[in-house]
Formats: C-alpha cells, sequence, structure tokens
C-alpha cells in the first residue's frame, strides 16, 4: 500500500460502505476509470456486470447485515490495461473451494452456485482470488485495452505556481509580526515543510493561529520578500503552566528561500520580542533529532541543551527535502536560553545526578544550591494526574501531592496506560519541592528515568524532566544531535535508561 504521500498518479481508491447502495455507486467508478482510458462497448458493460457480482458477494458472503464496514475497490490503469481489485475483512475463504459453474438446469432453468464468479471470470482477461491473511481478501482482475492509452499531458499554466524569488525580492525582505491575514500562508508553509505531520494540529488552522496571537498565547514571526511570499516563520508559544517562558517553535522556512538566513532573521525577531516586549526569563526550543539541519541552524552557539524528550512524537512525522520517515518514534532535544538574571534559588535534586546538574547550571548562568536531602514523604494521600495526548500518543504524569501511597498510585496509573498502549509516560518534577528527591526515587522503581531539566517549566518554579518507556525502545544510536553539549546530554540520557544496553565492543 503507497503512503499518501507516495501515492502513484494512476492509482484510484474507493471506500464502500456494506450496503446496497454501494453496488450503482462501485460499477459508475470502474466504469469511469474505463470511460477515461477510452474503453468502448461491449467491454464497459462487462466492466458493469463485473463490478456488480462481485460487489454483491461481498455483501451476501463476507459481511453480515447492519455490519458498521466498508471494502474498497482500486483501479490501477496502465498503457495497455485496467487493474481492479477489490479487497473485503469479511468472512475468510478459500479459493480453491469456490464452486464451479456447471450450467443451468434446463428443467428446472435455475442457476446454480458458481454462475456469478463464472460471468465475471469470463467478461475479464484475468481473474485471481486470493486470501491475505490477517489483512482480509482479494481479488484482482484485468480488463486489456485493445490498443493502448496515455495520461493526458497537464499544460505548463494548469497547476498555480508561485514565480521563484529574485534578489530584488530578498532584498525588499521584511522580518515583522504576522499580520492576520496572512495566518493561511503560515499554515501552508508549515504543511510544505512537514505535510499534516506536524507534531500539534494547531498551525492548520489559520483561525487558530489568528486567535491565538490576539489573545497573547502566540507571538508569530515572518519573512515577507518583496514579491509577497511569506517565506519564513517562527513564533513563540506561551502556556500558563511556564508563566516565565515560552517555546520557540512553529518554524519553517520555503525550499526557493533557504539559503538566505531567513531562519536566523526571524528567531532573532523573535528573540527580540521575547526580552524587550515579553520581559521573558528564558526561551526553550524543541529541537527534532531526527536530523541536525535546524539545529544546526537555529542554535549557533545559543542556548544550553537541557533535557532530552525520548520518543516524544510518532514515526510518521516528515520532513520534507531534509529526511523521509524515521523508524522508531521521534525524540526531541531542549534548548534553553536564559534571558533575565535571576535571585539564586535551592533545588531539590537526586544525588545520583547532582554534579550533571549542576553544571547545566552553571552553564545556563542560573546561580542555585542544591540539596539532594531524601526527605520522608508525607502521611498525606497522594494526588496524581494524567493527561493523555492523542495525537502524539503519549502521557504527562504530574504529582500534585506526595504521600506515603505514591508508588502504589504510580503503579495503578501505569497498568492501566499500558493497556491502552500508551508508549511513553513524562514526569516534570518540581525541584523547589523538598519532597522531590524522594518522588524522583519512587519514580526510578517503576521504570522512570532522568532525562534532564527545565529552568521554569513548572508554574511553581524549575522542572526535573524524567521519563517512562513502557512499549517502546529508543535506539539512541539513531538520535542526532549537532553540538558537543548535546552529545553529552544524549550520552548521559542514555546510561540511565533501564532498557539500554551498550553495544560490546570488538
Amino acid at each position: 500500500m503507497s503512503k499518501e504521500s507516495d501515492w502513484p498518479s494512476n492509482r484510484f481508491h474507493l471506500s464502500a460502505p456494506n450496503a446496497l447502495n454501494a453496488v450503482p455507486v462501485v460499477q459508475a467508478f470502474i466504469k469511469s476509470c474505463a470511460i477515461a482510458m477510452d474503453f468502448q462497448e461491449p467491454e464497459l458493460t462487462h466492466l458493469e456486470i463485473v463490478a456488480e457480482e462481485l460487489s454483491m458477494n461481498i455483501l451476501q458472503h463476507a459481511y453480515a447485515a447492519g455490519e458498521a464496514v466498508s471494502f474498497t475497490v482500486e483501479c490501477l490503469q496502465e498503457p495497455e490495461h485496467l487493474e481492479i481489485v477489490f479487497r473485503d475483512r469479511g468472512r475468510p475463504f478459500d479459493p480453491e473451494l469456490l464452486p464451479d459453474f456447471t450450467g443451468v438446469d434446463p428443467t428446472t432453468l435455475e442457476a446454480p452456485a458458481g454462475l456469478g464468479r463464472y460471468l465475471a471470470a469470463r467478461l475479464v482477461d484475468v481473474f485471481q482470488a486470493r486470501n491475505l491473511g490477517g489483512r482480509g481478501k482479494e481479488i484482482r482482475l484485468l480488463k486489456r485495452l485493445r490498443g493502448s492509452w496515455q495520461p493526458p499531458e497537464e499544460q505548463p499554466d494548469f497547476r498555480q505556481a508561485t514565480r521563484l524569488p529574485t534578489a530584488e525580492d530578498f532584498a525588499a525582505l521584511q522580518v515583522r509580526p504576522m499580520q492576520p491575514q496572512e495566518a493561511v500562508e503560515v499554515s501552508r508553509l508549515i504543511y510544505d515543510a512537514y505535510r499534516y505531520t506536524y507534531m500539534s494540529d494547531v498551525p492548520y488552522y489559520p483561525d487558530r493561529l489568528r486567535r491565538l496571537q490576539a489573545e497573547g498565547q502566540l507571538h508569530s514571526f515572518v519573512a515577507v520578500l518583496g514579491n509577497g511570499m511569506v517565506a519564513s516563520h517562527i513564533a513563540l508559544l506561551r502556556s500558563p503552566e511556564m508563566p516565565t517562558l515560552a517555546e520557540l517553535g512553529l518554524a519553517a522556512t520555503r525550499q526557493e528561500a533557504r539559503g538566505h538566513g531567513l531562519a536566523e532573521k526571524v528567531g532573532m525577531a523573535a528573540l527580540q520580542a521575547a526580552v524587550e516586549q515579553l520581559g521573558l526569563a528564558g526561551i526553550y526550543v524543541n529541537f527534532t533529532t531526527a536530523h541536525t539541519a535546524s539545529q544546526r541552524v537555529k542554535r549557533q552557539g545559543l542556548g544550553v541543551a537541557v533535557g532530552l524528550l525520548p520518543a516524544r512524537s510518532p514515526e510518521t512525522v516528515e520532513f520534507t527535502g531534509i529526511t523521509d520517515q524515521v523508524p522508531q518514534r521521534i525524540s526531541t532535544l531542549l534548548v534553553f536560553q536564559t534571558l533575565a538574571e535571576r535571585a539564586p534559588v535551592t533545588l531539590y535534586v537526586p544525588e545520583a545526578h547532582r554534579d550533571f546538574i549542576a553544571d547545566i547550571y552553571e552553564r545556563c548562568e542560573l546561580p542555585a544550591e542544591l540539596d539532594t536531602t531524601v526527605a520522608p514523604l508525607p502521611e498525606a494521600a497522594s494526588q496524581l494526574e494524567i493527561v493523555v495526548e492523542r495525537e502524539r500518543n503519549l502521557a504527562q504524569l504530574s504529582v500534585r501531592v506526595a504521600g506515603h501511597d505514591l508508588l502504589a498510585q504510580i503503579k495503578e496509573r501505569l497498568f492501566g496506560l499500558r493497556l491502552n498502549k500508551t508508549p511513553v509516560v513524562f514526569c516534570f518534577l518540581n525541584l523547589l519541592d523538598p519532597n522531590t528527591p524522594a518522588v524522583a526515587a519512587t519514580l526510578q522503581q517503576v521504570g522512570f528515568f532522568f532525562t534532564g531539566l527545565l529552568p521554569g517549566g513548572m508554574r511553581e518554579g524549575d522542572a526535573l524532566l524524567m521519563t517512562c518507556l513502557l512499549g517502546c525502545a529508543v535506539d539512541y544510536d539513531r538520535i542526532e544531535v549537532a553540538e558537543k553539549d548535546s552529545r553529552a546530554l544524549l550520552d548521559y540520557v542514555r546510561r540511565q535508561d533501564p532498557h539500554y544496553q551498550a553495544t560490546p565492543t570488538a
């Protein structure tokens, strides 16, 4: 089965319901594909008969009445023939035991079993029936064309095309906040870069982009060329859960405009707004690790690698013009940039990671005193919250109150997530909470491991990041990072993963 992004131009696909009204639709579908190839009578009528017989056979024998299911029909137009494939996932059958047609009884004029298959097989040039195991079954037909056929050629001006930007267009560049009417161009820009695989569906709704910008939850910046092309975009995304931070995201640049430093220009505009207009304490970026292109373009020494979110995004994410689909869930690299000085704070951290955390805070230029005391958890009942993100198929665990029953409650919640086949769970712990070392130790008992931190990553303050891989594994050798601090972080995190096994050296 072809991917949607790899669909051949001669392939047509129809999904039909388990209902009688599907039959004339299937007939019309196949006939239309044949007419487009210049099939004539009586072949067109033959194909209509075949379509009716096979559709009726699926409805009568594959599915029960009232089942809310479908079957599919595909037509593949080739230069010398039309290939037709019926597929269903109904009751199995044995192609070797299909009854042969023995003729009509002249005394009763009754047609025995096998007439429909006999007619269908006689009216096409190839008739093949086969089982597909767990994918159901299919009947593949081939009807040869008298002569040959070629698809019509498109005229050069058939597709809407944008004029390639000139040197004058780049010279007239404007970098500024997105105007409301440009939201649809930003959506198209994200689509051209990612298709429909971006980590959030927000950028695919121009009305949402406009609304979020009007509400102050999104600060969008565009690079507009002299010809009016929205050539590059980036945004600051605000969350009430991180009041002192913004995420730098929704980054994309049109292919024909790459190599002109547009991504850096919109990035600097966003950074200036974060400091001068919003007064933020910091910004962070979730870099994909499926490739290093965006890390090289946007970091350029800016920020500190502070955390890794293993297996954060599904395997289906694509990066047009950069890399194809990746073979595992995509991990993201958290890079943090301090924007304002702050007073020293006391942070409660696990003893095992004290030195690593101290180094990160030093490089972020954030003064902190680290306390590794493991205080006993209070006798209160624990309060946990689980939020499941269906888009990315992951869960976020929040420990609102840590009490004596914390371990039992976490085990119960993880069991439910396993039943629902949730592959990964993230947990952010408040580093200003004296109970955090004890909570982290409890989480580690059930498979969570340390993956970094994020200053200002919670409403209450800085966050300790922990991850639990429930239904997936991470091949750390496939994670691509560009800079030295990122590689050090990656190596440290992989050693914390309880599932990781180092490859033995020769």
